[in-house]
């Protein structure tokens, strides 16, 4: 009531109630699941923060419901995904090992193959052209920063061969996965040339930048120079095995160099012809 006596009425839309509903039942579950002394702390907490302990403590649906009604990102959500991923895999290979030795060693999958499907679920739902499929990529970055020589899932990286596939070559390079972003990259312009129906012609997301392929070309070429300096000098040495293992490697990536170089030309080729046209 103002200094008139006449009643100040507050309009509160639905849309409000649901969100600040959500905010403190999330709250609430996290008073059971936490300390007493941080109690006070939760009780204040941001959604943000809300939404970050909620994942935390396992509970993924929570998170992502309070975010998605907050309007809040789903980086913490992914990542705890991904770490739950790599987690159940650390955890067979570890358990592989120690059967080494015994016969008929096998070793389940199921824990790694359900947090998977989990996390390929996740992206399937809540990343699009709205996220600007921003997630994915987090999530393979997330992956190769922790061991950047990952065999990737094929449905984790087959969505850049028409979604801008310029991200994901730099994403390689970024983590120094030299040979994956050659590779990907011969793909993607495979692709590009051969698939007419994948990408709209005179499409700018079709090409791939210049400046990246010359980055990449440049990369390949110095990385071959540094093996063979590596094989000269280690073949004074007499280290025949290792000399062995620097030639291999040598002859990998001139191979990837070559096929590169030639798919590059072509990849111009092209370009020039569509943009007389």
């Amino acid at each position: 009531m103002n200094a008139g006596g006449a009643c100040k009425v507050e309009v509160v839309q639905l849309f409000d109630l649901k969100k600040e509903y959500a905010l403190t039942s999330a709250k609430l579950r996290l008073v059971h699941d936490i300390q007493s002394h941080i109690v006070p702390a939760a009780l204040t907490m941001s959604a943000r923060e809300v939404q970050i302990m909620l994942a935390r403590l396992g509970y993924i649906d929570e998170a992502t419901s309070l975010a998605l009604l907050h309007d809040l990102d789903l980086d913490v959500v992914f990542s705890l995904l991904v770490d739950k991923y790599l987690g159940a895999l650390a955890a067979e290979q570890d358990e592989l090992h120690e059967r080494q030795g015994a016969k008929n060693v096998y070793v389940e999958r199921t824990r790694s193959a359900a947090a998977l499907k989990t996390l390929q679920g996740y992206l399937e739902r809540h990343d699009n052209t709205a996220s600007n499929y921003k997630y994915r990529l987090g999530v393979i970055e997330r992956i190769l920063l922790k061991n950047s020589d990952f065999d990737l899932p094929p449905w984790l990286t087959m969505h850049y061969l028409t979604h801008n596939p310029e991200d994901l070559i730099r994403l390689y390079l970024k983590v120094g996965s030299l040979e994956a972003a050659a590779k990907f990259a011969s793909v993607a312009i495979d692709v590009a040339m051969k698939k007419e129906d994948l990408v709209p012609r005179h499409s700018n997301a079709r090409w791939l930048p210049y400046s990246l392929l010359d980055e990449l070309f440049a990369n390949l070429t110095e990385e071959i120079q540094g093996v063979q300096e590596k094989v000269a000098t280690t073949s004074r040495g007499g280290a025949n095995a290792k000399v062995r293992n620097l030639e291999e490697h040598l002859k990998d990536f001139k191979a990837l160099k070559a096929r590169l170089d030639q798919d590059i030309r072509m990849y111009l080729e092209n370009v020039e012809r569509e943009s007389i046209f």
